[in-house]
């Protein structure tokens, strides 16, 4: 039967060879998954509408007579993958205005947008808009170009003219998307920390301490000489109130200690800690 709670037991036991094994037990392994699942899973999910900000705007003219001047518009999202705007025409452009507007929140910040309004024959449309708060102190920077390029091409006689804005890989991006994917890194990494088991094997015959950690990626082992263990300890190493978790350590003449995640039950881990210092007759 499965096991529901974390466990520790002696599985094999003989004059030349004692295995030791401790699982975590199913509830923790997937209290462990659900919280990795939340942890990275929702700054994943602002991170692709965070991405969404970001892309390419594209604006293209030509001159089709001296004085009449055809453009198209597009506009792609989350990196540039998306078009949300698909080649719109503007027909017979005649000028370009830089608007802008903002919403004062009253203590000093706010909101504000600007933009580029192309003026045609029978349309305005608005380009190139972006928001930005007011309380950072700075103002975009392209928008202003991009109008008055715009406006030295229309009041030129080159025959093609091409701008773009492209927001992809930003100082703004670089910065929001480095912040949510330390949490989506961190997730796996607690992950794998958490979701693990250990066999312990002493061989008297081989001389041998065998531990192997198993987790999500495969099992770590380390291997030392049976003399190499000094001693065996039980110890309390979290206490609240009532709830108190009771740890077996292995400890090497070196000085290394290799802890067992603990346990409620003192008296198992008692049993368990006494047994192993008989096999290796440290009493």
């Amino acid at each position: 039967m499965a096991n529901l709670f974390p466990q520790i037991g002696i599985v094999e036991e003989s004059e030349s060879k004692l295995i030791l094994k401790h699982h975590p037990g199913i509830l923790i392994n997937l209290f462990m998954v659900f919280w990795a699942l939340g942890f990275g899973g929702i700054p994943l999910g602002m991170l692709v509408l965070f991405s969404s900000e970001f892309g390419v705007s594209r604006l293209s003219c030509q001159r089709t007579e001296p004085k009449i001047v055809d453009c198209a518009w597009s506009k792609s999202q989350y990196l540039g993958l998306v078009k949300m705007v698909p080649d719109r025409s503007i027909p017979q452009v005649v000028d370009a205005k830089l608007d802008s507007a903002k919403w004062s929140n009253n203590r000093g910040g706010g909101t504000a947008k600007v933009w580029i309004s192309l003026i045609a024959k029978s349309s305005k449309v608005r380009v190139f808009e972006t928001q930005y708060a007011i309380e950072s102190g700075s103002q975009p920077t392209f928008q202003p170009e991009a109008a008055q390029k715009i406006k030295t091409f229309l009041n030129s006689q080159a025959p093609s003219f091409q701008i773009e804005e492209d927001t992809r890989w930003s100082e703004g991006f670089w910065v929001g998307a480095i912040f949510l994917l330390s949490f989506v890194l961190i997730a796996p990494l607690v992950l794998y920390a958490g979701v693990r088991s250990q066999t312990i094997t002493l061989d008297k015959t081989r001389n041998l301490y065998l531990r192997e950690v198993h987790t999500l990626l495969g099992t770590r082992t380390k291997t030392y000489a049976l003399r190499e263990i000094h001693s065996v300890e039980v110890g309390e190493y979290f206490h609240r109130r009532r709830w108190k978790l009771y740890q077996l350590t292995i400890v090497l003449n070196s000085g290394k200690k290799y802890k067992l995640p603990g346990v409620r039950n003192f008296a198992r881990v008692g049993e368990i800690a006494d047994r192993l210092q008989q096999f290796l007759r440290l009493n």
